[in-house]
């Protein structure tokens, strides 16, 4: 009697989206595990996430990255517990990966 009651509930555009996005955000985290890296955050301030990584020693797949252009540095600047520092991100699954490293002479 009670199942003739319940309501299906669907899920809107803007549900399905933020859905998708986390299942490819947990793609993304496989993938960093495989490359070395360290997962910090995640920030969700809008509807794409963003995964903030630590590099853990892994320099050369980074500059590997860099070298075949599938990283991008997007900031430098200068701060006490990097020194002078770069902010680089690729795209993993389709969602933007980001770390800063200290900057190479």
């Amino acid at each position: 009697m009670r199942d003739k009651h319940k309501q299906k509930h669907t899920i809107n555009r803007a549900n399905q989206i933020a859905y998708k996005y986390l299942k490819q955000t947990q793609k993304a985290i496989i993938h960093c595990n495989a490359l070395g890296f360290t997962v910090l955050k995640i920030d969700f301030m809008g509807i794409k996430p963003r995964i903030e990584v630590q590099i853990s020693g892994n320099q050369s797949i980074v500059n590997e990255l860099i070298e075949s252009r599938k990283a991008v540095r997007y900031a430098f600047g200068n701060n006490e517990n990097l020194g002078r520092w770069e902010g680089y991100y690729t795209m993993l699954e389709g969602i933007r990966v980001c770390w800063q490293s200290k900057r190479q002479e």
